[in-house]
């Protein structure tokens, strides 16, 4: 090979090496370019976010508040007056019955 021809070889090597140089720049660019977007996109998410779960507890707590001042709306019930209700309750089921058997008057 002579020296002009040697030249020649690796003057296009370099060419070869130069652009493969410029589409892995160009390349990274674009994965730079992407990734910045995922990354704003996921910001603006975790702020949305954010002010959810900020809406959701003042939700919560407002919630909170309302339960503690009107109550759940049930009163006690004392084991007396459940027993006497049950008893009722057992009686009236009773009455029924009978009276579907024809028993009662």
């Amino acid at each position: 090979m002579t020296d002009s021809e040697s030249a020649q070889f690796w003057y296009e090597k370099y060419r070869r090496e130069q652009g493969q140089t410029n589409q892995l720049t160009v390349l990274l660019r674009e994965c730079k370019q992407t990734a910045d977007a995922h990354l704003e996109r996921a910001k603006m998410e975790a702020k949305r976010f954010a002010r959810e779960q900020e809406r959701l507890e003042k939700l919560r707590a407002s919630h909170v508040r309302a339960v503690n001042s009107v109550g759940a709306g049930l009163e006690p019930v004392s084991d007396q007056s459940f027993m006497e209700r049950l008893r009722e309750l057992h009686h009236e089921v009773s009455m029924v019955r009978m009276w579907r058997r024809g028993e009662a008057d």
